[in-house]
């Protein structure tokens, strides 16, 4: 990785390993406000790899961190259930291009606050949705769920509130992979007035 002034540059191919170590929090921390990434992003191939890169794209999007990326092949998804994250820059295809469109910040994002997630999802604004989770275990069960996970080694509470995520579409899983899909909101971006 290289650091520009603003900016930090993933110069190698990326891998699952490198993307369980690659945190935005830190990245913003040391004062970049975007990541370019070097090498065309593959899907398809490893599940892990997959559901990392995604949560890698939602995390630095709760930082509102810029990513600029390439799509090498199709999306790992359905574009719809992943259009709220940063879409590829390049190139020109059907999937990048899709994901471009249906993209738009704030579309499916959660806050947590003491005792509660709030989850708010607008990507199809015909069906549009609002879910409150207050009973203490699932609030757990949810953050757990934020990381990359294999199902099978969550608690059963979490599992089941995996299911329900994955049936409202707010959980990507992909083999035995999972994460959620909404981006924690800390703060808008612009004032609320303009938003």
């Amino acid at each position: 990785m290289h650091r520009g002034e603003h900016a930090e540059q993933i110069t190698l191919p990326l891998t699952a390993v490198m993307l369980n170590s690659l945190d935005p929090g830190r990245v913003r921390a040391r004062g970049c406000h975007a990541v370019t990434i070097g090498h065309p992003v593959s899907f398809g191939t490893d599940a892990e790899f997959d559901i990392r890169f995604i949560r890698f794209l939602r995390e630095a999007l709760s930082c509102l961190l810029t990513v600029k990326w390439s799509l090498a092949t199709s999306a790992p998804a359905d574009i719809s259930g992943i259009c709220h994250l940063p879409p590829p820059s390049t190139p020109a295809s059907g999937d990048a291009d899709r994901w471009r469109r249906g993209y738009g910040f704030g579309h499916c994002y959660y806050r947590r606050g003491p005792g509660f997630v709030h989850v708010v999802d607008v990507r199809d604004p015909d069906d549009a949705a609002r879910f409150l989770l207050d009973e203490p275990a699932a609030v757990e069960a949810f953050g757990l769920l934020a990381d990359a996970v294999m199902l099978c080694d969550v608690p059963p509470l979490a599992g089941e509130l995996a299911a329900q995520l994955a049936d409202a579409g707010l959980l990507l899983q992909i083999g035995a992979w999972a994460t959620l899909l909404p981006h924690r909101l800390e703060r808008w971006p612009l004032p609320c007035t303009a938003v």
